[in-house]
Order: structure tokens, then C-alpha cells, then sequence
């Protein structure tokens, strides 16, 4: 994943917490949107696993003959000059 990718999550996130979000109490909204961040990454982490030919939730490779896919690692090293 990478950083704009990650910053993209946060900003829906943002986004569709904002919108629904009807407390004054900060509390609440803290968890709405936490709540939503984790479902974007949970989901994009799930796809990427999925695509890499390994089981969405434990990322073990999945082989029953029918993937040829490499698996790559799923977090790739962060750019330094960014």
C-alpha cells in the first residue's frame, strides 16, 4: 500500500464520516470514522490478497491448481524521497 493510496482511504473516510455524522459528541465521530477507515483498508487489504492468489482474511497462498500467480508481498518498502 502505498502512501497516496492510504491517503486517499483517509480522505473518504473523512469524507463519509462527516457526512452522516448528526453528534456534537467528538467521541462518536472519532468512532465513525475509524470504523469507516478500517472497513476501506480491511477491504482494499481483502482485494489485493484476492488478486495475489491468497486467502482474503489470512493471507496464506491459495493452491489448488487453478492460480499461477506469484504472490507479491502486500506492503511494499516506502520511498524515501517522498
Amino acid at each position: 500500500m502505498k502512501r497516496a493510496e492510504l491517503a486517499g482511504y483517509i480522505d473518504a473516510a473523512v469524507d463519509e464520516s462527516l457526512a452522516g455524522c448528526e453528534t456534537e459528541n467528538p467521541l462518536e465521530a472519532w468512532t465513525r470514522f475509524i470504523d469507516r477507515l478500517d472497513a476501506k483498508g480491511r477491504r482494499s487489504i481483502g482485494d489485493t490478497l484476492e488478486r495475489q492468489g491468497r486467502n482474503r482474511y489470512t493471507g496464506e497462498v491459495i493452491n489448488d491448481g487453478k492460480c499461477n500467480i506469484e504472490p507479491k508481498p502486500l506492503l511494499e518498502p516506502e520511498d524515501p524521497e517522498r
